[in-house]
């Protein structure tokens, strides 16, 4: 038996996992977490890191907190290409929360959810144009939209995922996004999914 923390760095998300496992399970959860990152295609992250849980020292950089600056290319399109400016408009900067939920609600009346499907590419601008041809998506593709619409207008956010119990059925997980909020002074889990902060 070995103890040990999985660490998977990418340059928006942080999972953490500890538990103390056979060879047999460590290699499940690798496998898993290749496969997860599958869902993050086009964003650089880096590899699966298995740390021994004794070790003081912890490898890398906590590219996690990494986030698109705003005048990035694909987020220029983003506001270019869809009215996401109208979503804020009219609210008092004091209150971003409002502006956030209201981003919240707009990515979740986009599409319907499907447990199973995948966009092309995890863009936001590719997710919508697909929606709009009646493509259903996974939560994982409502986080990203949200995360960078609320990216593309200056709200630090980021998408996160939490998994299930099973370590043998990899669809009890679900995506969130976590969004700074000035008005509270803390980060607010969104989850466009459901349509509830």
């Amino acid at each position: 038996m070995k103890n040990f923390a999985l660490l998977i760095l990418s340059n928006f998300v942080l999972y953490t996992a500890t538990a103390s496992v056979d060879d047999m399970i460590l290699k499940r959860l690798k496998e898993l977490s290749q496969y997860y990152m599958q869902d993050f295609k086009g964003i650089k992250y880096t590899e699966v890191v298995v740390e021994d849980w004794q070790n003081p020292k912890q490898r890398g950089q906590l590219t996690a907190l990494y986030f698109i600056d705003v005048d990035n290319p694909k987020l220029a399109q983003l506001r270019n290409d869809y009215p996401i400016q109208d979503l804020i408009k009219n609210i008092d900067s004091s209150k971003d929360f409002e502006a956030l939920a209201r981003i919240m609600n707009w990515t979740h009346s986009r599409w319907k959810h499907n447990s199973v499907a995948n966009p092309s590419s995890y863009a936001a601008t590719t997710i919508l144009r697909e929606a709009e041809q009646g493509g259903e998506f996974v939560c994982s593709a409502y986080s990203s939209v949200f995360t960078q619409i609320a990216n593309a207008l200056g709200f630090p956010a980021r998408p996160f995922s939490s998994m299930g119990w099973s370590l043998w059925d990899f669809t009890s997980g679900h995506s969130q996004t976590e969004a700074w909020s000035n008005q509270y002074k803390k980060w607010i889990v969104f989850d466009a999914t459901n349509d509830s902060p």
